[in-house]
């Protein structure tokens, strides 16, 4: 494939990625495979649980290089899907789930991403889980109805509203899918947060 970049990708040699390339494609996919009422990409959710996992009740007890790396833990968590889009879980084979794998080691590889520890990894996780929840009741609010006993309550998920509205400029309905979204704020606030979290593990 071709990146917005004008890199030529091939599948086992992703290394002349980019940070940009991966935020640009990232923001033009959209999360619950397209299940959604207003424009909500994976480059948005990344970003938010980047924040998620910067609520004290996750990090709060890490020490600051720890904190910053499993927020560039969950910058990059779904990275992969710059490359294979957002799949919904009951449609991954083990033979998907491989190649993400294998994606995310190359793009790790590629920008230096440092290692990750398993309680880095599970906040991201936690973290990941709670974005999906709040997701659904803002921007996906047709799989809420479809699996109530999957997504939960919305008023679970009350308190971080403000969190998500950072990120999030709803486009009526009926213009969502005729309007495209300048995604420009989202893919600079990638790399800024990118750039300053690897600063902050030492990894500039």
């Amino acid at each position: 494939m071709t990146s917005l970049g004008g890199k030529y990708l091939y599948p086992d040699n992703i290394l002349d990625i980019t940070v940009s390339d991966i935020a640009r494609h990232l923001g033009r996919v959209m999360r619950f495979a397209g299940a959604v009422d207003t424009w909500w990409t994976v480059l948005q959710h990344s970003l938010l649980v980047s924040d998620l996992v910067e609520q004290p009740d996750l990090t709060g007890a890490f020490t600051e290089p720890s904190r910053a790396r499993a927020c560039l833990a969950a910058l990059f968590h779904d990275a992969h899907e710059f490359i294979t889009g957002d799949v919904p879980s009951p449609w991954k084979t083990p033979a998907l789930r491989a190649q993400q794998e294998n994606i995310d080691i190359q793009i790790a590889t590629a920008l230096g991403l440092p290692r990750f520890s398993d309680a880095e990894l599970r906040v991201v996780k936690i973290a990941d889980n709670i974005a999906l929840r709040l997701e659904a009741h803002t921007v996906a609010p047709t799989v809420c109805l479809v699996q109530p006993d999957k997504f939960g309550r919305a008023e679970d998920v009350e308190g971080l509203r403000g969190i998500i509205a950072k990120y999030w400029d709803p486009v009526p309905r009926e213009g969502f899918m005729t309007t495209w979204y300048p995604d420009s704020k989202h893919v600079a606030e990638f790399i800024r947060r990118t750039h300053d979290l690897f600063d902050a593990v030492g990894k500039a």
